[in-house]
């Protein structure tokens, strides 16, 4: 009787573990069937992300392209492209341009670097079309800061520049500089005035008609001596040469960099500046992430690797607008960061960036006002070490 008793229960156990192990198995099964799902749904996104670093960015005529294989790192194209709308373009400073519109590629010296925004000597500028607008203060402040500009202890051959435009209204546009040119341990007032010509997709040259020294025409007794404006101004910079009576510039070399690979189809004298067109002046402009922020100023990129800070989109979509689209837009490339700082960012799914930028300006014009209101507060102001421009 006991051992039929036991029987019965090593029987009644087996079972309990075979019911126990096909639970177990069971359960063993349908973790298997969870984890398999999230490994496929991880695939997926992995596939989207390899996708999205390879699409391809075309508008109109602008367009990316593969140059190398493509990795989670490297999206394979030579250079990114560029647009901007409405904006103040600043290298630093006083020196830049005006832009209306303008595409433009930015290609990296080295194949296979990103376009590093910090290091303006490590890409180069490419625009492809639009135009832009080179104001007299402007044009002052290149000449001044820029070009003519020289180490302490040494003396410029020209210095104090300042310009005005006049379109001529029914003649040709005119430019008159006026600068300090050193003569015999002096500085003397120059002044000359004329028309500006494109002799080629890369020189500008100046060729005054009005010659005044300290106030009076010198143009009549040159010619009498025979002397030329090169004579009375030997002057010789990689960006600007006298030849005879004329003033060559290159354009590309007049600008800090990053360097400029530029190629002008026409120039226009207009009291609101210079006018530089490249291309037929109009290019195709590609539709932003926010259709609301095309009525803003704003700068895009699109395509290539564009480091900044320490982050680095990869296939770039970065849209960046002002923050106030009642007051100009101020962009100041060698100190976007602080512009960057003031600002705020929004990621969309497909790895696209929407920066809300302020305009440099009001950033410059708030720093005073804010060390004054710590001054009057009697607070130790917080000292930063000073960032060089690249």
């Amino acid at each position: 009787m006991w051992d039929l008793t036991l029987r019965h229960r090593n029987s009644a156990l087996r079972a309990a573990g075979a019911v126990v192990a096909a639970l177990l198995l069971q359960s063993c099964a349908t973790a298997g069937d969870g984890h398999g799902a999230i490994e496929a749904e991880k695939a997926k996104q992995l596939e989207d992300a390899r996708a999205q670093a390879r699409a391809p960015f075309q508008s109109g005529n602008l367009a990316t392209r593969e140059a190398r294989p493509a990795t989670l790192r490297d999206s394979g194209q030579p250079d990114a492209i560029s647009y901007l709308r409405h904006v103040d373009f600043r290298f630093d400073g006083g020196v830049g341009f005006l832009v209306d519109q303008l595409a433009l590629r930015m290609v990296p010296r080295a194949p296979g670097d990103p376009v590093w925004l910090d290091d303006v000597s490590s890409y180069t500028l490419q625009p492809v079309n639009g135009s832009v607008r080179v104001t007299a203060e402007s044009m002052a402040a290149l000449f001044n800061t820029v070009v003519f500009a020289r180490g302490p202890g040494q003396d410029p051959p020209l210095r104090n520049f300042s310009f005005a435009l006049d379109d001529g209204t029914l003649d040709d546009g005119t430019l008159d500089m006026r600068a300090e040119m050193r003569r015999r341990g002096a500085w003397v007032p120059i002044e000359l005035r004329g028309p500006l010509v494109l002799r080629d997709p890369q020189t500008i040259v100046f060729r005054p008609n009005v010659v005044k020294v300290r106030g009076q025409d010198a143009g009549a007794l040159m010619g009498a001596a025979h002397i030329e404006l090169a004579d009375l101004l030997p002057v010789s910079t990689p960006a600007v040469q006298l030849a005879g009576s004329e003033i060559v510039m290159q354009v590309p070399k007049l600008f800090p960099p990053p360097a400029l690979d530029l190629k002008l189809s026409a120039i226009r004298v207009t009291r609101e500046g210079l006018l530089m067109q490249i291309g037929d002046g109009n290019p195709q402009m590609p539709p932003l992430a926010n259709a609301a922020d095309a009525q803003r100023p704003y700068i895009l990129f699109r395509g290539g690797d564009i480091r900044f800070m320490r982050s680095m989109p990869m296939n770039a979509r970065i849209d960046i607008v002002v923050a106030d689209p009642a007051k100009p837009f101020v962009f100041n490339l060698y100190r976007y960061r602080d512009q960057l700082v003031a600002g705020s960012l929004r990621f969309s799914p497909d790895g696209g960036i929407r920066v809300l930028m302020p305009s440099f300006d009001s950033i410059a014009a708030a720093k005073p006002a804010k060390a004054t209101a710590v001054a009057k507060a009697g607070k130790p102001a917080l000292q930063l070490a000073k960032r060089t421009a690249p």
